[in-house]
């Protein structure tokens, strides 16, 4: 039996050992986490006419980017507060509502471990960066013989290497990159596709500076769950803002959007700038989007006045 490949070993293997063996020289940590879970993942939306309810469902991808050696301080500390309270790993939806391995926590001890984790992420972590989008849009607007994005998990996927790419540029960092994903997520598939496609050429490798890419179990990295943690309260948030009910934010959200964020919700208009730089001919997508919002804008118009 042959050994097995860097990607394979993420099974065997803790992550740190496998970002070590991927960064020999050191480098830099993507760290990347979906929130998936299908409940969370629908707002109920007023409708901009009538005021009834809809449901919208919404998909939020995120990932933070540490250098190395931050990375194995921030899995000692990660660690610690999971052994002081008892916990097998950390879940930020557990967290929030007391559920799975949090329920025998009391609430306050659980806003305690959720503060101390967003310490972690503030003290040790370069920045975070954050996708999120209308499934139903991405369904209605996005070409389907799109030669590589073909699912929403791939189009934030996608942005988030785009940010990263856009971070090394800017802050003309030259050095290697790692880029890790969840294990076992849905999105595995179509992440593993997408880095394959992307990197197999010469100018995305440069731009984002890649080194190779793994999947790793959650439960075992503690940079996974920092970027579970920032996916679940940045999806929060965005369904936050959809429902409009006036809910004030949460203090850990604030908090943890101190530290520095890039963070985008990919409106209609984005299509068209995506679908425009892979070549595609937008007006049939311009015009949809057009004759929508001049019908939202004249309806609205037309409330409360007489017939």
């Amino acid at each position: 039996m042959s050994a097995p490949t860097i990607l394979e070993a993420a099974q065997y293997f803790p992550w740190n050992e496998i970002a070590a063996a991927i960064l020999p020289r050191g480098g830099l940590i993507m760290l990347v986490n979906a929130y998936f879970d299908e409940s969370a993942g629908t707002a109920r939306c007023k409708h901009p006419l009538d005021g009834s309810r809809q449901d919208v469902k919404t998909l939020s991808v995120a990932g933070y980017l540490v250098e190395s050696e931050q990375a194995k301080l921030l899995s000692q500390e990660w660690q610690a507060v999971l052994d002081q309270y008892g916990l097998p790993y950390f879940h930020m939806v557990d967290c929030a509502h007391g559920n799975g391995v949090f329920a025998k926590l009391t609430a306050k001890q659980r806003i305690q471990v959720g503060a101390r984790m967003i310490g972690n992420i503030k003290r040790r972590t370069i920045r975070g960066f954050g996708i999120s989008l209308n499934v139903s849009q991405f369904k209605s607007l996005m070409p389907p013989d799109h030669p590589l994005i073909k699912k929403p998990y791939t189009l934030c996927a996608h942005s988030i290497l785009d940010g990263v790419r856009s971070w090394a540029r800017e802050n003309k960092y030259h050095g290697d990159i790692a880029y890790f994903f969840e294990a076992g997520a849905a999105g595995q598939k179509e992440a593993n596709a997408l880095m394959h496609a992307l990197f197999e050429t010469a100018v995305w490798r440069k731009a984002c500076r890649y080194v190779g890419h793994s999947f790793v179990a959650k439960e075992q990295a503690a940079g996974v769950q920092a970027a579970d943690l920032l996916a679940w309260q940045f999806h929060t948030e965005t369904r936050r803002q959809l429902e409009k009910t006036g809910r004030p934010r949460r203090k850990d959200f604030e908090s943890l959007f101190a530290h520095p964020h890039n963070i985008v919700f990919i409106s209609p208009r984005d299509y068209v700038r995506i679908c425009r730089a892979w070549g595609y001919d937008t007006s049939v997508i311009e015009t949809n989007i057009k004759a929508t919002e001049e019908y939202y804008a004249h309806a609205a118009s037309l409330k409360g006045q007489p017939s």
